[in-house]
């Protein structure tokens, strides 16, 4: 390698040499000319840059290459002892088939060759375990390649069942939707015909109810009709006597009578036999004021003038004896 490197150095020498020695020859003035004027120094100074600018890359390249020899030649001469060694370790392996056969000569030197077989021995079982390893992981590289491969066929056919489940899903929601409406539409028709029903119903309970609540009202009503034309009767009949009362009494008998307004004072006149009947009578049978001169009452065919008797004698009345009338009769819808 020194040998080379310098052989190349030599031919750079050259190369350099030649290259001054054209440059010359190339800017040599021809015969019978002379070399003159700035044209020619011009050259010469730009010859002579470019040789310094060539000469320092020669000889930055002949220390590079010295450089580059130095360090290949170490490293060569390190590998070169290395591999020495490795040949001394490895030369007894052919000198151990011979040496079976012959036999050991006491004093000779054995150790060593047993150091160096144990050594190849080591470096033999550290090969053999290197390969055990390498087809081990070989092996498990291959394993969880497989594992690999298995996972993302599992994860599509994963992601398959997902989008077939969820298809299949989607469709059992807007079944089951489809039912729900469905039957959410049949429970409002039937609600509301049950509820039309009702309220039918409903509506003939308060009709019938309130029927026989009119009707008795109108019993009620009725009866109490029946009751005010009776009392009407009796009040006309109470008049009629006191009219028959009044015009029995006359001034040349009595002298001078009170006027009396009609609705102001009423005489209270009763007999002996009037009072004895009203006692006997039950409280609340006898409605408004009972006003009679008789103890009987005169029929519709008898004649209303006063008969002659004791009362035609007896003194006129007092005005404290006289209560007041009441202003206006009660009319058919009102009740006592």
């Amino acid at each position: 390698l020194q040998e080379q490197v310098q052989s190349l150095s030599e031919l750079c020498t050259k190369f350099v040499a030649d290259l001054e020695r054209k440059d010359l020859a190339d800017n040599a003035p021809p015969n019978g000319e002379q070399a003159q004027g700035p044209e020619i120094s011009n050259l010469l100074e730009h010859l002579k840059e470019e040789r310094t600018d060539q000469e320092k890359y020669f000889t930055d390249l002949n220390s590079w290459l010295q450089a580059n020899a130095t360090q290949t030649s170490s490293q060569y001469h390190a590998i070169s002892t290395s591999l020495q060694q490795v040949a001394q370790a490895l030369a007894p392996l052919a000198s151990e088939a011979s040496s079976s056969d012959t036999p050991e000569i006491p004093g000779s030197d054995t150790e060593p060759r047993q150091t160096k077989g144990n050594v190849l021995q080591e470096i033999r079982q550290a090969l053999l375990e290197n390969n055990t390893r390498n087809r081990a992981n070989d092996n498990f590289l291959a394993a969880a390649n497989h594992l690999i491969g298995a996972a993302n066929a599992e994860r599509q056919n994963l992601t398959a069942l997902i989008a077939t489940q969820r298809e299949e899903n989607e469709r059992l929601l807007a079944h089951f939707a489809d039912q729900i409406a469905l039957e959410i539409r049949g429970q409002k028709h039937s609600f509301v015909d049950a509820m039309e029903k009702a309220t039918a119903l409903n509506v003939e309970g308060q009709l019938r109810e309130l029927k026989a609540q009119i009707s008795g009202q109108l019993v009620e009503m009725a009866k109490g009709v029946e009751r005010l034309s009776e009392e009407r009767k009796v009040l006309e009949h109470q008049i009629a006597e006191l009219l028959a009362f009044k015009s029995r009494f006359t001034p040349a008998d009595y002298g001078d009578m009170p006027s009396i307004a009609p609705g102001e004072y009423m005489p209270q006149v009763v007999t002996q036999s009037s009072q004895h009947r009203r006692q006997a009578e039950p409280a609340g049978q006898g409605r408004g004021p009972h006003l009679s001169v008789n103890s009987q009452q005169p029929s519709r065919g008898q004649s209303r003038s006063p008969s002659p008797g004791p009362a035609s004698k007896r003194p006129l009345p007092s005005p404290n004896q006289f209560q007041p009338m009441p202003n206006q009769i009660p009319q058919m819808g009102q009740r006592f």
